[in-house]
């Protein structure tokens, strides 16, 4: 006769048997992952916060000349954090499934930015660039210094590669 128990006790033993043969995720790409979903909640907040910015001057009753609405007509650029947000979910949860095209199109967008802010911020490699104050050049630089670790975990971590299904 077979105790309820003793077959609950092989049921999870079948389970961690399974899970240990999948891949399993190193933690510099959960941190990348988790990293991903940080950025996103941040650009949501900061959409939503103009958003309800702009609800709030309406609700008000203040004249139709609103500041949201001029600037988003300047420049349009903010209609972009929703999408934004999007993509970096999409980055975030297929590195954590451990899905390549994730990895590689993250790395393609780590080098696109670096090549975009070095022409349009960073007048240090590219000539004359624009005139940048003291805590703009120390996001600058503190931007480029989490792409390149993220980028360097994504490229040679052994682990990682290894994760992902690349030799040596």
């Amino acid at each position: 006769m077979e105790y309820i128990g003793s077959r609950m006790i092989r049921r999870v033993a079948e389970i961690a048997d399974s899970l240990s043969a999948r891949k399993r995720r190193p933690v510099p790409i959960t941190l990348v992952a988790l990293f991903q979903f940080f950025k996103a909640g941040f650009l949501f907040l900061i959409f939503w916060r103009a958003w309800q910015g702009h609800v709030l001057w309406v609700a008000s009753g203040r004249s139709s000349s609103d500041p949201f609405v001029r600037q988003l007509i300047a420049d349009p650029s903010i209609l972009l954090l929703p999408a934004m947000t999007i993509v970096f979910i999409v980055f975030g949860w297929g590195l954590w499934t451990l899905q390549n095209w994730a990895r590689e199109n993250l790395i393609g967008m780590i080098l696109l930015c670096w090549l975009c802010g070095g022409i349009s911020f960073n007048g240090f490699l590219f000539g004359e660039g624009i005139v940048m104050d003291d805590w703009s050049r120390q996001t600058l630089v503190c931007a480029l210094i989490l792409d390149l670790t993220v980028f360097c975990c994504l490229v040679f971590y052994p682990d990682v590669r290894k994760a992902f299904g690349e030799r040596d």
